[in-house]
């Protein structure tokens, strides 16, 4: 599609603006595509950039990156679970709950707050870099 809202969770796709025309209202929308009839040469670059991508996002290329996911970074993870104790496993998940529930309590959610007219999450600065701080040294612990 290459008039769209820009409340759409694609916006985390978008690489440049051949990938679609962005709108916030119909006013938006009906100039978007006024724009596309007006100038042949940028819909036909829109077009092939269509086909470009969606090469990126095909069934195959979803497949590799699912198992290189999986691969690189699941299994290990995994592994390295199965090798802690017991005692270590709920202290773990107990502090994993505690750390969500920070998360999600400072960030609040998509219908109550915490996110900008885009769908960007909005967390300050300094809530990001406690919880960068304690993930790090809590998980770390774990890690090794």
């Amino acid at each position: 599609m290459a008039v769209q809202s820009n409340h759409s969770p694609t916006l985390h796709y978008q690489e440049s603006k051949l990938d679609f025309i962005g709108v916030k209202n119909v006013e938006d929308a009906i100039e978007g595509v006024l724009l596309l009839r007006n100038d042949p040469q940028y819909y036909s670059q829109m077009v092939e950039n269509g086909f470009r991508r969606a090469k990126e996002i095909d069934r195959n290329a979803t497949t590799l990156k699912w198992l290189a996911f999986l691969g690189d970074e699941v299994l290990p993870r995994y592994q390295a679970w199965m090798l802690k104790s017991a005692a270590q496993k709920r202290l773990y998940f107990k502090i994993f709950q505690s750390i969500a529930f920070i998360r999600t309590y400072m960030r609040g959610d998509l219908y109550t707050r915490g996110y900008d007219e885009v769908g960007n999450k909005k967390e300050s600065k300094k809530i990001r870099k406690v919880l960068q701080w304690l993930e790090k040294r809590i998980f770390g612990v774990f890690d090794k």
